[in-house]
C-alpha cells in the first residue's frame, strides 16, 4: 500500500498553486468563504487542497470544492482543479 502522506507532500510541493490563483484573477473567481467575497491567496489554495486530499485519505472516494477535485483511485491520490470542465 502507498503511503497516503507522503503522496500529499508530493502532491502539495509539485502542483503549480501559483498558476491556479493567477488564473482565479485573469477571471475574476472569488470564493465567499470569509465575510468578503475574494480571490484567495495562495496558502487559502493550499489550504482547501490538503484538507480535501485529507478526506480522499481518510476514505471518502471523491471530493471538491472551489475549483479543486481530490480523488482516491484504489489508493493513488490525485488532485485536480478545473475551469468549466478544464482540468489543471
Amino acid at each position: 500500500m502507498k503511503d497516503g502522506q507522503k503522496q500529499i507532500d508530493e502532491i502539495m510541493d509539485t502542483f503549480d498553486f501559483g498558476y491556479v490563483r493567477t488564473i482565479m484573477e485573469a477571471v475574476d473567481w472569488r470564493w465567499g468563504c470569509s465575510d468578503v467575497a475574494h480571490i484567495p491567496e495562495e496558502y487559502e489554495l493550499r489550504k482547501s487542497a490538503r484538507k480535501l486530499l485529507n478526506d480522499v485519505l481518510g476514505g471518502v472516494m471523491i471530493t471538491g470544492t472551489g475549483g479543486f477535485t481530490a480523488v482516491n483511485l484504489d489508493g493513488d491520490l490525485v488532485l485536480f482543479w478545473g475551469l468549466e470542465g478544464g482540468l489543471v
